[in-house]
């Protein structure tokens, strides 16, 4: 039987309520019950670093942070970034281009930093589309709107590219059908139906969790991931105990060994308390 050491969890849709987000406290106590067997929680997130760590604050939990889809990571919340991976310069520049001629809002991550390119500069989205809890402290996170920003930001490195489209369009298909014949490779996917997110090559939740088990000691076997969307296939692919939320999407159902409720309805504890 698999003795389970680790549990990898997604953020939205998955360990978060629907708005207003939050961590219920039915599942801060099954978390804690895990800890308290030892077992060692990582929060998996396309999210930026310090705005997925604000989400453990008021819990007294710990956890891993893998954020940005696993282009970054942090060893505990709001700790120092133990690992990044940006796209080369030339790749980041290709991008932000074809971006650029879109004409729809997309964003660049780069660590602590966000750049954002708004369909309307003159009525940008709020902060909060792009993360909860970015202008609360102790969060590092700057953001940029400005086009003379975005070259200082492509200097020092991309993690991952955003690009979003509004309620009616039905773009991101086609955009997404382009990109899979650029020049060189990168990861695709997404984190809502309405955006299509991009990382380096070989860069996702999945391959993060890997280097952080082999780090900790922790056999992939005896890890439960839990997820709702695309971008959390990768890890659900390669660990032990893969588990679909209610509320997830066809193609992480079919992956997943267990389906629980829905983010709705505390479905993270309910799958901790099937299995530990």
């Amino acid at each position: 039987m698999t003795s389970i050491r680790l549990i990898a969890m997604d953020l939205d849709g998955t360990l978060l309520t629907p708005p207003p987000v939050h961590i219920t406290p039915v599942t801060v106590s099954a978390l804690q019950q895990a800890a308290d067997q030892g077992i060692h929680l990582v929060l998996a997130s396309g999210r930026l670093p310090d705005d997925a760590s604000a989400f453990l604050l008021d819990t007294g939990l710990d956890a891993t942070i893998i954020a940005l889809n696993g282009a970054c990571m942090l060893d505990h919340p709001f700790g120092d970034i133990t690992y990044t991976q940006h796209f080369n310069l030339s790749e980041a520049e290709y991008l932000y281009d074809f971006l650029m001629a879109t004409g729809l809002t997309f964003a660049m991550f780069c660590d602590h930093d966000l750049y954002i390119r708004s369909r309307n500069p003159e009525q940008p989205e709020p902060d909060m589309v792009w993360g909860t809890y970015l202008d609360h402290f102790p969060c590092r996170t700057n953001i940029y709107r400005f086009p003379a920003d975005s070259s200082k930001l492509l200097q020092r490195g991309v993690n991952k590219f955003i690009l979003m489209q509004q309620d009616g369009e039905n773009r991101l298909e086609s955009i997404a059908k382009q990109m899979h014949r650029f020049p060189f490779p990168m990861e695709i996917t997404s984190s809502w139906a309405n955006n299509v997110e991009l990382n380096v090559a070989g860069c996702n939740k999945g391959a993060a969790l890997i280097r952080l088990c082999s780090e900790l000691g922790i056999s992939v076997h005896d890890v439960m991931a839990i997820g709702d969307q695309v971008n959390d296939l990768s890890m659900l692919q390669i660990c032990g105990i893969p588990v679909a939320m209610g509320n997830a999407t066809s193609e992480v159902t079919r992956v997943a060994k267990y389906i629980t409720a829905s983010n709705m309805y505390d479905g993270v504890a309910k799958a901790i308390r099937a299995y530990i």
